[in-house]
């Protein structure tokens, strides 16, 4: 069966704390429902980041419909814009 969600050992690590996401590995597959419950402070928003790519991880897989996000540093993107 085809996952819509694959993560394969997503880290991240932030300086300024204590805190760790270490080795998160999980699929969904199509079609399925997915809960997502933990403690306070047990990294569920920091996953959720990196699966949408607000956060950038430190390390691992994240594949979405089957595509491998990629976290874009903002000051790497083009700035220039066009005004209509």
């Amino acid at each position: 069966m085809e996952n819509i969600l694959e993560l394969q050992q997503v880290s991240k690590t932030f300086s300024k704390s204590n805190f760790a996401l270490e080795n998160v590995t999980f699929s969904l597959p199509y079609g399925s429902i997915l809960g997502f419950v933990g403690e306070n402070g047990a990294g569920k928003t920091t996953t959720i980041g990196c699966i949408l790519n607000t956060i950038a991880k430190d390390s691992g897989m994240v594949k979405l419909f089957g595509k491998e996000m990629n976290y874009i540093i903002p000051s790497k993107c083009s700035t220039n814009s066009s005004r209509y």
